[in-house]
């Protein structure tokens, strides 16, 4: 090694360990409880009661949601704002993160750049579109003041029924979740932000979403070891910074507690057998999972026995009060031991000397693939960032996969005069996980600019007898139909205008613009076209394939339940 190189890393590791130490020193007790804590708020501006409340309490991160952003003058003014006040105060800097994993789970819309969901990512088979991917992302969120992403998604989705994972996953392959996983954790890391593998042990094989109730997990630990820990320990070993706990329970591990709050998940399997050194943050505390089945702050102190370093907390400012509260009580009357709180303030403070504190000391050099992240990239002028929309548009393309085209209808083959229908299922908020969006025409749009003759219609996800009417009358009165479905295998009425939609023997080419899992319910669809998500670049690429500008090239990254001869 470069004997240069090595003397500068010494005099990180040194520098580093004496701000952690120093800065461990001089916090009171309730300093050290809130840094435990990462919390949601209200508004897109910087006010005296938001500031009051998060130095009153001291808390150690916030966690922005697109209700808190409308430009990104405005969110980097915000994030930067906050952490500026934090540093007049003396108090050390805020982990501030966002869930912006692409796909349907984007906190941060239009100008930022929505890459496709990781199953998009995983159906183009490239490692290095994952980690440019990824690389994107991280740039645009560095650049407006974020630190920590919560991404990437671990999970293994082996599920079709899943409600809350989904395309949000790689695959339902263990060891390509895991190499995808960790493209994407160092793609994140090469651009200075942290990255959070979730939802351990693995939320992919369930059929119900832990935001609206809990989910159960039969397995055992030699199933849990062959599949849902196998990404875990990839990105473990890759040095990813945070991991997130998931609100299951699963009952080979602990009978009783979900792994959130459970010991034997969060400190003897995480912790202990799989060897992780790095922050432990709980799934947001404020969800039904754990809300209706727990008083939070007896569930705040059960997360920091189980082994928790960060508690994520939704909710109003009272509830998050009571938490903070409930855990001071708990250091205060012995219950949760000062030396447990300290090892958690050791890795939290050492993260944020990592992301914060170690740049401005410009200590920075290159870094291992196990070490703290680093910082090379450029600083971002415009937006939206033309050479961002390039990689998740060419993504977006080697993504689409043609399962299945019986009568050769992909690409469309329509002569001047001939009709086209398109019919559309409106875009509605499958999951909490998901941000509230207004229906969106662009798919309608895109084709209408590509050929004259189309005539649109946007059902309800489960269409009325009326609106199913209305779609047959505009399939038989044209030449060909595409059905753009979204989550026909969760909406039996869906399915079944398809399928008479179907009946009605006209060229039918169905485009799954939600999950790959559609054909399930409509196992008689001819030619079946996948998008793997509704993000704009995908539809943008769904009607370029279908209008001739490309041959769709992915390939499967799930099992469809039914043949896809």
């Amino acid at each position: 090694m470069n004997p240069d190189l090595y003397n500068l890393r010494e005099k990180t590791a040194v520098a580093r360990q004496e701000w952690v130490e120093s800065t461990l020193a001089r916090l009171s007790l309730e300093e050290k409880i809130g840094q435990l804590f990462m919390v949601t708020f209200a508004g897109t501006e910087i006010s005296p009661e938001l500031v009051n409340f998060l130095l009153g309490h001291h808390i150690g991160g916030v966690t922005i949601g697109g209700r808190n952003i409308t430009s990104p003058a405005q969110i980097a003014a915000l994030n930067l704002g906050l952490q500026s006040a934090f540093k007049n105060a003396g108090a050390p800097p805020l982990l501030v993160s966002l869930t912006q994993e692409g796909g349907i789970v984007t906190r941060w819309h239009y100008p930022a750049t929505i890459v496709p969901s990781a199953m998009a990512i995983g159906a183009t088979g490239s490692l290095e579109l994952a980690k440019e991917c990824a690389r994107v992302t991280a740039r645009e969120l560095r650049a407006a003041g974020f630190n920590l992403n919560f991404a990437p998604t671990v999970d293994v989705n082996n599920n079709p029924l899943n409600p809350v994972i989904g395309t949000r996953s790689y695959g339902e392959v263990p060891e390509q979740v895991a190499r995808f996983a960790v493209a994407a954790i160092l793609g994140q890391r090469e651009v200075g932000l942290a990255s959070c593998a979730k939802h351990f042990p693995g939320h992919g094989d369930t059929s119900v979403d832990s935001h609206l109730g809990l989910p159960v997990i039969p397995h055992g630990l030699e199933r849990l070891e062959e599949v849902e820990l196998v990404p875990f320990r990839a990105a473990i070993a890759a040095g990813v910074e945070t991991v997130m706990t998931a609100h299951i329970l699963f009952p080979a591990l602990d009978g009783q507690r979900p792994a959130t709050l459970s010991r034997a998940v969060l400190t003897g399997l995480l912790r202990e057998r799989l060897g992780f050194a790095g922050l432990i943050i709980t799934d947001s505390m404020t969800m039904e999972a754990i809300a209706a089945n727990y008083d939070l702050g007896e569930a705040a102190v059960l997360a920091l026995e189980a082994g928790a370093d960060i508690l994520l907390t939704g909710g109003d400012r009272k509830t998050q009060e009571e938490m903070y509260q409930a855990v001071l009580k708990g250091v205060e009357n012995g219950r949760l031991g000062i030396d447990q709180i300290e090892k958690s303030l050791r890795r939290i403070l050492g993260l944020k000397w990592d992301l914060e504190v170690g740049k401005d000391l410009g200590l920075y050099a290159e870094q291992s693939q196990q070490s703290s992240v680093g910082h090379s990239a450029a600083p971002v002028v415009s937006w939206p960032v033309p050479g961002h929309l390039d990689v998740a548009r060419t993504t977006a393309r080697r993504s689409l996969t043609l399962v299945r085209d019986r009568d050769g209808l992909v690409p469309l083959r329509l002569t001047p005069g001939q009709k086209l229908a398109l019919i559309e299922f409106r875009l509605v908020r499958f999951s909490l996980v998901e941000e509230s969006r207004r229906t969106s025409r662009y798919l309608s749009q895109l084709f209408q600019s590509r050929y004259h003759g189309v005539t649109s219609l946007t059902l309800d996800p489960s269409p009325s007898q009326g609106e199913k009417k209305a779609a047959r009358d505009l399939a038989a009165a044209a030449d060909l139909v595409v059905v753009a479905t979204r989550n026909t295998n969760a909406y039996e009425e869906q399915a079944r205008l398809v399928r008479e939609l179907l009946a009605l023997d006209k060229p039918v080419v169905v485009l799954a613009i939600r999950n790959p899992y559609d054909l399930a319910a409509i196992p008689e669809v001819g030619s079946y076209l996948i998008t793997y998500g509704d993000a704009p670049v995908s539809l943008e690429a769904a009607v370029a394939c279908l209008f001739g500008d490309f041959a769709p090239v992915g390939r499967l990254p799930v099992t469809l339940p039914v043949g896809i001869g």
